[in-house]
């Protein structure tokens, strides 16, 4: 069974990526400025930057589960 990291719920232009470990709210407080926008928990990114951001995620070895 794999443990899911982040939750990833997509609005066409804006998603929502949502920690749903330890080790990904860890993960958002070191990669991500404070000054970004953040909604019901998760962050608002905009469509295009949403692989970038995955790709960053998977390669310190955490995951993604569209939700």
């Amino acid at each position: 069974m794999i443990n899911v990291d982040f939750t990833l719920a997509d609005f066409d232009t804006v998603s929502l990526l949502t920690p749903v470990t330890p080790a990904a709210t860890e993960w958002v407080a070191v990669h991500v400025p404070e000054t970004a926008l953040r909604w019901g928990g998760g962050l608002a990114i905009q469509a295009s930057n949403v692989s970038l951001i995955v790709h960053e995620i998977d390669e310190c070895g955490l995951n993604v589960a569209v939700a």
